[in-house]
């Protein structure tokens, strides 16, 4: 049985050319030291990659053309290791750069002694002079910067992106933010504070040099939020709204068909920054292109139930890398893509696009497969995993769960799919709270005879916003409202922190770290959200009040936006005495605690 998957992904079918994003280098042979809980399960034998690499070692042959190497001074042996752009910055700045991308090997020096003599006998020293001048100068036969240096290409594509016709971003921002350096810095910045923390790229098949240049443009503008490349920081989001501009442009959206999976995850990205703003053009805009990036995800089959492989069955023989590279970005985009969804429904009150119980995609899988560095070593990690699962499925299984008082083996879901999990039932408290399901039939039903704990509500709730003093609050409140829909929608939240504290599987290295990976801070979100409704005549007027309202005003949304992006930074504190500065940009937000 092979796994198999026929739609298109820009990768090259070959062998991957490595591009580590990540700010860690890990190779196969140190995956030991991360690999999920429990760190004791033996795994099956796997090929290992050749010196704990995917690129075999280059070897040095007498006579070869690269005995060259072997002439420079203090070279005792053949060395290929790539040259890297991290290390030629290095020199110049105190950036801790691991961002590694290759360049061509160094050229062989060019000497005379040990020529033969025939090579000597028209020696012409002006010759060689006017010959290195003509070098100095381009021609037409000789190589661009853009074709030796992938960077100064990408420089190049994404700028000529940026002054076709759309959002004007003028002409001085242009020069001065977008070279060379600032794209290195801006894409090693995505790396360590996006794709670390939504990981839907896949960075060991990442080739920098045939990449989109529209998605290195969407990368480019998500990593100058970390930073003050660009400046004032309104360009940012004229620069990510000619992303999706472009997107609009091409072809398949002018006949509305199967877009490339570059453009949606170029529209993912730009769209994130959006999101995370408090422009108000941005915030006009986001709804219209929230919807053409569901439509085109709807195109190309992303949100379309996937058949199930046993990866169990496979060897490393009928075991195709590139098509699981595909299936699970397909997959991670569909996830990326929800939580996005859910999270304007979130912050700024949007209506969900999508219904949870009817979604069959599948839940990420385990990251240490994702960032398997082989065919081999992804392969032995996905057989030693438990099997993905579908997030419908999950979810109806997660509330039936939550009405038995029996012992039930746990759920084995990764760090990722448990996060898309919980998003889910963010809709289903959303959805709960904007129809106010059981208003009518609660009146009845109200418990009066409530203790008094639930005076002051407001306040109690103002002095102390820990974690467990919401847990609390909601109980009581949830218990005087006497409402079956929220006394099961409470039930499933706890059933499902029930499920992430009994998990047997981590991801070790990311788990509680990474934003997506670290999905606690929204569970305590999700069960202030039912504070807020089952005991709302306690907050009217306070600072917890009009939240999520659809229908409102654009300042309204705005915010809204601003009061849940303070909530949560300070649900994700350790401390809750801790001050927090106002949260209202993606740099802020997703920064690690």
């Amino acid at each position: 049985m092979t796994c198999s998957y026929n739609r298109g992904l820009n990768h090259r079918r070959g062998s991957p050319h490595l591009a580590d994003l990540n700010v860690s280098q890990v190779s196969d042979c140190d995956e030991s030291n991360f690999s999920p809980h429990p760190p004791n399960t033996s795994y099956p034998a796997a090929q290992q990659a050749t010196g704990c690499s995917d690129i075999p070692a280059a070897r040095a042959h007498g006579n070869s053309p690269v005995d060259w190497v072997n002439c420079v001074e203090g070279a005792s042996e053949l060395n290929m290791n790539h040259v890297h752009f991290d290390q030629e910055l290095d020199s110049v700045t105190d950036y801790p750069w691991s961002f590694n991308m290759s360049t061509l090997p160094l050229l062989p020096p060019f000497g005379l002694e040990g020529a033969p003599d025939f090579m000597l006998e028209n020696f012409n020293s002006p010759g060689i002079e006017a010959a290195a001048q003509r070098l100095s100068q381009p021609t037409l036969t000789s190589l661009s910067l853009e074709q030796l240096d992938p960077l100064f290409a990408k420089c190049a594509a994404i700028k000529a992106l940026l002054q076709e016709p759309g959002p004007v971003v003028p002409e001085g921002v242009l020069t001065s933010s977008i070279n060379r350096n600032n794209l290195l810095l801006a894409l090693q910045l995505f790396s360590q504070n996006f794709q670390r923390h939504i990981p839907f790229l896949h960075v060991p098949t990442f080739d920098l040099a045939t990449a989109s240049p529209l998605l290195v443009l969407a990368m480019f503008i998500v990593g100058v939020c970390y930073t003050d490349i660009i400046r004032p920081a309104n360009h940012i989001f004229s620069m990510a709204i000619q992303v999706l501009v472009h997107i609009e442009r091409q072809q398949h959206e002018i006949d509305m068909t199967e877009p490339t999976l570059s453009s949606i995850q170029a529209g993912i990205a730009a769209f994130a920054v959006l999101g995370s703003s408090q422009d108000e053009t941005a915030h006009r805009v986001i709804p219209l292109y929230c919807a053409r990036i569901v439509s085109m995800a709807r195109r190309a089959g992303i949100l379309d139930m996937s058949p199930t492989v046993d990866h169990r069955t496979l060897t490393e023989q009928t075991f195709d890398w590139h098509l699981w590279v595909e299936r699970e970005t397909r997959t991670r985009i569909a996830n990326t893509l929800f939580c996005q969804d859910m999270a304007s429904c979130i912050f700024m009150g949007k209506a969900p696009a999508f219904a949870p119980l009817d979604l069959h995609i599948e839940l990420p899988s385990y990251e240490i497969c994702w960032n398997a560095r082989s065919p081999q070593a992804c392969l032995q990690h996905l057989q030693s995993m438990p099997p993905q699962r579908k997030l419908s499925s999950t979810l109806s299984q997660l509330r039936i769960l939550s009405l038995s008082s029996q012992e039930q083996s746990p759920l084995e879901v990764s760090a990722f799919g448990m996060f898309t999990l919980l998003k889910a039932l963010h809709c289903l408290v959303w959805q709960a709270n904007h129809h106010d399901l059981d208003r009518q039939l609660d009146i009845g039903h109200c418990n009066f005879s409530s203790p008094p704990v639930l005076i002051n509500l407001d306040q109690q709730l103002a002095s102390d916003f820990s974690g467990a003093n919401i847990i609390k609050l909601t109980a009581q409140a949830v218990r005087r409202r006497g409402s079956s829909t929220f006394t099961s929608i409470n039930d499933v939240l706890d059933k499902w922190l029930t499920i992430w504290e009994q998990r047997t599987w981590h991801d070790i290295e990311s788990e509680n770290i990474s934003f997506s990976l670290d999905p606690l801070p929204f569970w305590r979100l999700a069960k202030l959200f039912l504070l807020l409704h089952c005991g709302r005549e306690h907050f009217s007027g306070s600072e917890f009040s009009s939240v999520n309202n659809t229908g409102g005003t654009l300042q309204d949304s705005r915010a809204s936006q601003a009061k849940v992006f303070l909530w949560l930074a300070r649900l994700r504190q350790k401390d809750s005495a801790d001050r927090v500065q106002k949260v209202d940009s993606l740099a802020s937000l997703m920064s690690p605690i």
